[in-house]
């Protein structure tokens, strides 16, 4: 979702220079690079139960119109897609957690919250690099000390995909309070609440702890957060935190079962590749496109080098080089 949203932030400016499709092709060159790194990549969308507002604005319930071509292609391509039960990022949290997949790539931090291993986000100063972020290290780090109650206080109080945070409170403070242990206690109650359809019990336990972080933010009795905020006795709503959110974040849809496997090739569909790139970016003299028997001499196959063929040339020489390791363990 979030790359296809991205994908339809191209500049104005250079919009009528790009082509045909030109949101699809921008898709179309990540996943050609993803190809060409020899990665096995499941691609997660979000399913018909993802929230109705996120951030304060209502979500669409329809999939966004380039979902479809999108998923043609990375099946071309030999990667696996699949339709979350809710919304993606918490679907993948479940798959890291259960060990179906090493890796999270998003660039929503909500990923760590909802518990994933390991995510992978782009580095702003370097697109060729990419920063990981592990739950471990977040969790043993001096400088953050993060453990999954930590990071569920930082995202109820600091604001996220489901409410505005705690107003007037930043990440330094937020920090502060999470050296207290409240944001485990918090989790721990939230995960034996959320097995019961009724949670007023949930709410009686946050009455309580809401009276003692308001003491912390008071008084900051162990001097964690660096300063007294007499403000906050009575700055903060008595809704807060909502239980709706707290659970959102604890224990979000996801599929019943953990998926083991997924359906996918693993092998390049060529001839269909070159078709869709015909049909989407009008790279065929013809209309609708000829056939891909006549895609060479169109010029396709040439322009279809510059994406994938180091990919394919690198799974060549492995099956070369490797044909037992590979065959097992990257079966394009």
């Amino acid at each position: 979702s979030l790359w296809m949203a991205e994908s339809q932030h191209i500049p104005y400016r250079g919009h009528a220079q790009a082509g045909a499709n030109a949101e699809l092709k921008s898709l179309f060159q990540k996943l050609a690079r993803l190809y060409c790194i020899l990665s096995e990549v499941i691609f997660v969308f979000d399913g018909p139960a993802k929230p109705a507002i996120k951030r304060g604005k209502h979500v669409m319930k329809a999939p966004p119109w380039l979902t479809e071509p999108f998923k043609h292609f990375a099946q071309t391509l030999g990667f696996a897609v699949h339709d979350a039960a809710g919304e993606a990022e918490a679907e993948l949290a479940a798959l890291s957690q259960s060990g179906v997949i090493d890796a999270v790539i998003t660039e929503d931090s909500d990923a760590l919250v909802f518990g994933a291993s390991r995510v992978f986000r782009s580095d702003p100063g370097c697109p060729d690099n990419v920063i990981i972020y592990s739950a471990d290290n977040i969790q043993r780090h001096r400088q953050v000390m993060l453990s999954d109650g930590g990071l569920l206080l930082m995202a109820l109080l600091c604001g996220g995909d489901y409410h505005d945070g705690l107003p007037g409170c930043g990440w330094k403070t937020a920090r502060g309070l999470v050296q207290y242990g409240v944001g485990d206690d918090l989790l721990q109650e939230a995960r034996v609440h959320s097995l019961t359809s009724s949670h007023e019990a949930l709410k009686d336990y946050i009455r309580g702890w809401f009276r003692r972080l308001q003491e912390i933010l008071v008084w900051d009795p162990l001097g964690h957060i660096g300063r007294r905020h007499p403000k906050f006795l009575n700055d903060i709503p008595d809704s807060f935190p909502d239980v709706s959110v707290v659970l959102a974040y604890v224990k979000p849809l996801t599929s019943a079962q953990p998926v083991s496997h997924f359906t996918c090739s693993k092998v390049l569909d060529l001839e269909n590749l070159a078709y869709l790139c015909e049909f989407h970016f009008c790279w065929s003299k013809y209309m609708p496109p000829g056939p891909v028997r006549d895609a060479e001499s169109m010029g396709t196959m040439r322009k279809l080098q510059d994406y994938i063929w180091p990919g394919i040339c690198i799974r060549v020489l492995l099956e070369v080089s490797w044909p037992v390791f590979y065959c097992h363990t990257n079966p394009f």
